[in-house]
């Protein structure tokens, strides 16, 4: 019958760049995390976006940061900022409408990701009266 000898060797040592690279990804992942830190991310709902009649809120989250705030409207992926959130939730708008008008053109090229934007935009609004 065979034994079964297991050794156990000890895990090599990084060389001294790799152990200076690693301090260096750990540093930069501190700083990462750190600014995370400082960002605030709210939810909200847009209502109003001059040229369209909203039927249903848009859900928007406001991402602030030192630097400045974002209006995100995830589902379709579009994005607003500016140095306030009304200046960004005001980009977003235009942004919306932007978009509705290019892709309600009637010579507008549609590939399946517009179309899935049109019917995303269509949820929520519809143009003005």
């Amino acid at each position: 019958m065979a034994s079964d000898v297991r050794t156990t060797e000890s895990p090599a040592k990084p060389a001294h760049g790799q152990l200076e690279s690693i301090e260096e990804a750990v540093k930069d992942l501190h700083r990462q995390v750190g600014e995370m830190n400082e960002e605030t991310i709210t939810p909200a709902e847009l209502t109003v976006v001059p040229g369209l009649r909203v039927h249903r809120p848009i859900p928007i989250v406001i991402e602030e940061s030192a630097e400045d705030v974002l209006a995100r409207w995830v589902e379709p992926g579009l994005t607003g900022f500016g140095g306030s959130e009304g200046e960004a939730i005001e980009s977003l708008a235009a942004i919306i409408l932007d978009v509705w008008t290019s892709l309600h053109a009637g010579d507008a090229v549609r590939g399946s990701n517009a179309r899935r934007i049109v019917t995303v935009l269509e949820n929520y609004a519809a143009p003005a009266p």
